[in-house]
């Protein structure tokens, strides 16, 4: 399961397992960290959301 973290500068996504970075497309450390932190606290619902848009997919 993973994430897109989307600002004007760039795009990157996340494992939601260990809120790991697997592509980083000119995200700035600065907003990474921020999404990163957010991220954290919300990763139940984070999961939640990514299996209801990819039904069927291996948890």
């Amino acid at each position: 399961m993973h994430f897109h973290i989307k600002t004007p500068d760039g795009e990157a996504q996340v494992w939601l397992d260990g809120l790991r970075v697997k592509e980083n497309s000119g995200v700035s450390k600065r907003a990474m960290k921020q999404a990163l932190a957010w991220a954290a606290g919300n990763a139940d619902a984070l999961a939640a959301i990514f299996n209801q848009l990819n039904p069927g997919i291996a948890k």
